[in-house]
């Protein structure tokens, strides 16, 4: 039955794929995503915009400030409704990233710093069936390692000359209940594919432990996406097409906490994108899951405590914590009417890590709501291929 389904949802994105390519194969064409239940809102023209980095005491009615209490009601969605104009917001007052306490303190799965002394390897990346080729690229369903776990996920490679190196572009899902009938490779990440592979990036998603083929594994008490991801990055360093000088990573809300903690942990990280992203706080994240959830987790509470507790645990576990040592430029992108991941975690994010003296950049999309499309989406896209250009120099 698994391989069925698998042959089964090859087949229809390959027909919806040769239909967009065969519409003229631009970069910034619509592309096929998971399935929506979000009613579409009305589609407004996209007007100019100004970025700014700078401090500034203001910002847009529609943001709430950084330090504001945020009240979250819905639970997390891989849809994405249609995206409104889009508008820079410029950094507001400095946010003071979260001390690091000196305690000494036994050094749990989910800690940076434990994450930080692990050992990551992944592997070789092994191609498996062949999911769609056209003339810009070559794209197969993978399996890689992961702490003895075998990890599916979806890559695609550009075509051309043999021996040339590409930059990689690891793009990270989020949170969809892990089983067969609510999630395949390349949901919420498949136009993300196939746009930077249209422009020269080698470009991977993990679908991580527990979903689509890859084997089932802990992601509570230890930090398993994460994990699987920190392996990936090893294993496409060897990969022979990919420039392992060349590495960037972006993530949609659950995929945008994985990827503030990759890139607290990870020096191979060059740049960085996030999508309607949880908070770079784990205590925002923890209280949000508390919700989504209808109460706390057992195994949970019984390692790490609440905020309450053990407020220092959460400080180990928080990539704010960890801010001041991000070497990469962020670019991050928030629909202001996103009532999963509140947009003031985005400005957190943003004002966080300019008060590091890192470079982040905040892009609004006014009446937009968890994820993005059309003509957003393509303005969205464009604007980070340009900002991870730029971040590595291409």
């Amino acid at each position: 039955m698994q391989a069925k389904r698998v042959a089964l949802s090859i087949i229809i994105t390959l027909g919806l794929i040769a239909l967009l390519e065969g519409c003229g194969g631009e970069a910034n064409t619509t592309l096929p995503q998971a399935p929506t239940t979000s009613v579409p809102d009305a589609v407004q023209a996209i007007q100019p915009i100004i970025v700014s980095t700078s401090s500034s005491s203001t910002l847009p009615a529609v943001l709430s400030p950084a330090t504001a209490t945020v009240a979250v009601t819905s639970a997390p969605t891989p849809t994405r409704p249609p995206a409104q104009t889009a508008t820079a917001v410029p950094a507001t007052a400095t946010l003071a990233p979260i001390a690091t306490s000196t305690k000494s303190a036994p050094l749990l799965p989910r800690y940076i710093e434990a994450l930080r002394n692990r050992t990551y390897n992944g592997g070789d990346i092994k191609l498996d069936k062949l999911y769609s080729r056209t003339e810009a690229y070559t794209a197969n369903l993978i399996y890689y390692q992961s702490d003895g776990l075998k990890i599916s996920g979806l890559m695609f490679v550009p075509n051309g000359p043999a021996g040339k190196k590409y930059p990689v572009a690891l793009i990270n899902h989020g949170y969809f209940n892990p089983t067969p009938a609510d999630y395949d490779s390349g949901w919420d990440t498949l136009r993300e594919l196939i746009y930077f592979a249209r422009n020269g990036y080698i470009t991977i998603a993990s679908d991580y432990r527990n979903y689509a083929r890859s084997d089932k594994g802990d992601n509570e008490r230890e930090p398993g996406y994460v994990v699987d991801i920190l392996n990936l990055i090893e294993a496409v360093k060897k990969f022979p097409q990919a420039d392992p000088n060349q590495l960037t990573i972006m993530g949609h809300s659950m995929g945008g906490e994985i990827t503030l903690t990759a890139m607290v942990v990870s020096p191979d990280i060059k740049v960085a994108g996030l999508f309607g992203t949880m908070s770079p706080d784990t205590v925002d994240n923890y209280n949000a899951r508390l919700v989504w959830q209808g109460g706390k987790s057992a195994r949970w509470v019984e390692t790490y405590g609440t905020p309450q507790d053990n407020p220092q645990a959460y400080r180990q576990m928080s990539p704010l914590t960890y801010f001041k040592d991000v070497k990469v430029p962020t670019i991050i992108h928030i629909g202001n009417n996103d009532t999963t991941t509140p947009p003031a975690w985005s400005v957190k994010t943003r004002d966080a890590l300019v008060a590091a003296g890192k470079k982040a950049e905040l892009y609004t999309y006014p009446g937009q709501g968890h994820s993005l499309n059309s003509p957003a989406f393509e303005q969205a896209m464009q604007r980070t291929l340009s900002f991870f250009n730029a971040g590595l120099g291409r």
